[in-house]
């Protein structure tokens, strides 16, 4: 789905960037001028059990995986590989992941560390393409599960 067209339709005001592609969310938000705890990092894992789980974080913080397991009762999370991903995301540029798992089939999970009156920076379905919304737009329309998942 593309991601302009899902927030025009759930009615969200935002502010779409164009800038060069980034190899990392930290370079993103220098490229975009935001601070990294701005920017939401999307993180595809899978487990052991072969299970996604779409983890998003602030760009200048990194997962805890032992808090990650403790949140989602399930240890064995991984990265998912980038072959993994295009499966997932097989509407978006390699390398760009929005953060809106139910899009995808994919329960999401976001860290929280974000502000809640603060607005964030999202993927959309290329790597040269960001939307900056209000974090509490970002929840009403990504419906995930909040929990401190980053150390």
């Amino acid at each position: 789905m593309n991601i302009q067209d899902f927030l025009c339709g759930q009615q969200v005001t935002f502010q779409r960037l164009v800038h060069q592609p980034a190899p990392t969310s930290s370079r993103r938000a220098n490229s975009v001028h935001t601070q990294g705890r701005d920017v939401a990092k999307t993180v595809l894992l899978k487990n052991t059990d072969g299970q996604y789980l779409l983890a998003v974080l602030p760009s200048d913080k990194k997962i805890d995986w032992s808090k990650l397991a403790t949140t989602t009762g399930k240890s064995g999370w991984k990265l998912a590989t980038e072959q993994q991903a295009g499966s997932v995301f097989s509407d978006c540029e390699t390398g760009a992941w929005p953060p809106f798992g139910m899009l995808y089939g994919v329960p999401t999970l976001v860290d929280e560390s974000f502000r809640s009156d603060s607005q964030i920076l999202v993927e959309g379905n290329h790597r040269h393409e960001d939307y900056r919304l209000s974090f509490h737009d970002y929840l009403r329309t990504a419906q995930p599960n909040q929990a401190r998942i980053s150390g």
